[in-house]
C-alpha cells in the first residue's frame, strides 16, 4: 500500500527538522569551541605565554579562515603567537596552504615516516610532531625518525639547506 501523501509530507518534515537541529547543534558546538579558544588565548597571555599551539577542529578552508582572521588580531593583540597543529596528510593540504596564508605558522602532526618529514618541509612547516607512541607500540625504531626531525630543525636554523632543498637543487644542476 501506498503512503498517504499527508504522512509522506509529514515524515519529510520531521526529517528535514532533525537535520536542521543537527546543523544548529554542529554551529552552535563551533561557536562554543571558539569562545573557548577566544578564553585560552586570553589565560595563555595571562601566564605570559608567548606562543600557543591550536588545532583546528576539521579540514574546512573557510571555517578556518573565519576563525583564524577572528583569533589572529586578539592573539597579537595579546602578544602571543598562534601556531596551528594539523594532521601530516595530503587530504589537509588545502587547509594548511590556508592558514599559512594568513602568516601563521603550522605545526604537522602525526608524522610517521621520512617522506612525511620531507612533505612537511616541503610545506614550510614551522614544527612537526611524530607518532612516537604509535610507532613505538607498533614494534617499529622511533630514533632515526626523531633523528631526522631534529637534523631538519637544526639545519634549518643555522640557515643551511635542509634535505628537500639539497635534493632539489641536485635535481636542477644535474650530475
Amino acid at each position: 500500500t501506498a503512503d498517504k501523501p499527508s504522512s509522506r509530507i509529514k515524515s519529510s518534515t520531521s526529517a528535514g527538522i532533525a537535520s536542521l537541529r543537527r546543523n544548529l547543534d554542529i554551529q552552535w558546538k563551533r561557536w562554543e569551541i571558539l569562545d573557548a579558544t577566544e578564553k585560552l588565548i586570553q589565560r595563555a597571555a595571562d601566564q605570559g605565554l608567548a606562543e600557543l599551539m591550536l588545532q583546528l577542529p576539521q579540514a574546512d578552508v573557510p571555517q578556518a579562515q573565519r576563525w583564524l582572521e577572528h583569533l589572529l588580531p586578539q592573539a597579537a593583540a595579546l602578544g602571543v603567537q598562534l601556531t596551528i597543529k594539523l594532521p601530516c596528510h595530503p587530504a589537509w593540504t588545502t587547509t594548511i596552504a590556508a592558514v599559512q596564508a594568513l602568516g601563521t605558522p603550522v605545526l604537522l602532526t602525526g608524522l610517521s615516516n621520512p617522506m612525511q618529514l620531507l612533505w612537511a618541509q616541503s610545506l614550510g612547516a614551522a614544527y612537526v610532531a611524530p607518532y612516537v607512541g604509535r610507532l613505538q607500540a607498533d614494534g617499529r625504531d622511533v630514533w632515526a625518525l626523531l633523528q631526522a626531525c631534529a637534523a631538519v630543525g637544526q639545519s634549518r636554523a643555522s640557515g643551511s639547506r635542509g634535505p628537500v632543498e639539497a635534493v632539489m637543487n641536485d635535481l636542477r644542476e644535474g650530475p
